[in-house]
């Protein structure tokens, strides 16, 4: 298991998450990427972790958190540039699982969801991570 939020980056800038994955090597299957070489000339992506200071996913200041290639080598091409892209796919992930303080009637078909201070009517179809403060659900239903 890795940290809350795990990429795989590409040679040629994609950036490759999933809600519901933190193992890098889930990610490079759902790619198609395989790891063929150490050589960082030759090397086609890195495997990133951006984690929160403190391991507060819901710090909403993006500056404080730590990038950081979760490999011992790191490619040539990794730049100033491809951690902007990281960071760009974080805020991409944040907005779609955190939820915080708010008061929701429906929350429906989302996974891989962080809540805090919330109340939320209805949950349908959600998968669920960590719910935290005073988050309230009235009523769950379906998977």
């Amino acid at each position: 298991m890795c940290s809350f939020f795990s990429c795989i980056v590409t040679k040629e800038g994609k950036v490759v998450w999933d809600v519901e994955k933190d193992s890098h090597d889930d990610l490079l299957i759902m790619a198609g990427i395989a790891d063929k070489t150490a050589d960082p000339d030759k090397m086609r992506f890195a495997r990133v972790e951006i984690t929160p200071p403190n391991g507060d996913v819901f710090e909403k200041d993006i500056k404080k958190w730590t990038l950081k290639v979760d490999q011992t080598i790191t490619p040539h091409w990794f730049t100033e540039h491809t951690e902007k892209l990281c960071f760009g796919a974080l805020k991409e992930c944040l907005a779609e699982v955190i939820i915080d303080g708010e008061t929701l009637p429906l929350l429906e078909k989302r996974n891989g969801l962080w809540i805090r201070n919330s109340k939320i009517e209805v949950v349908k179809n959600c998968k669920i991570r960590v719910m935290r403060g005073s988050s309230q659900v009235g009523v769950m239903r379906e998977s």
